[in-house]
């Protein structure tokens, strides 16, 4: 019996320590330029490293893959534990000026421009989960601090700036 438990300890402590090599596995950082600000926290980025592409591309599931454009070596971003008001939604009615306001000022900040990506996971419609930098400046931080977003934490919490997040 003694034996059993030993092995069965074994194996979950292996199991443990491969599902952690699964998370970083799919913790995928690189940089690229913005090719289009959709809205407020949803932007098209062209990825400049065929590796990191490559490595987004096996990360994703059929579903997911429809956001992944190869002839640019792009994908759609999801900004991560934010939420603008919508501007480009196909339901016009959800439509707001706030949702105007935040795309202009995203657009205004990364659009065109260089930016670093850090991703952790694939959301409910497909799209990748990231946090974008610019200039060294986190831009969900950026929009949290200037009123354009809260922080949303419904699908957990941020993996890395929950405490500047929360200020």
């Amino acid at each position: 019996m003694k034996k059993n438990i030993s092995i069965l300890f074994s194996i979950l402590i292996s199991a443990n320590v491969f599902a952690s090599d699964l998370s970083l596995q799919n913790n995928i950082q690189g940089t690229g330029y913005v090719y289009r600000v959709i809205d407020g926290d949803t932007y098209e980025i062209n990825i400049d490293n065929q590796n990191v592409y490559n490595k987004l591309k096996s990360s994703s599931n059929r579903k997911e893959q429809k956001y992944l454009k190869d002839k640019y070596k792009s994908f759609r971003v999801r900004l991560a534990n934010t939420d603008t008001a919508e501007s480009k939604h196909p339901d016009a009615s959800r439509n707001s000026q706030e949702g105007k306001n935040a795309s202009v000022y995203v657009k205004r900040l990364i659009e065109k421009k260089k930016v670093s990506f850090n991703c952790w996971d694939h959301g409910y419609y497909g799209r990748v989960i990231c946090s974008v930098s610019y200039n060294g400046q986190d831009l969900g931080l950026n929009l949290i601090q200037n009123g354009y977003s809260k922080y949303i934490t419904k699908y957990g919490k941020h993996p890395y700036l929950d405490s500047q997040y929360r200020k």
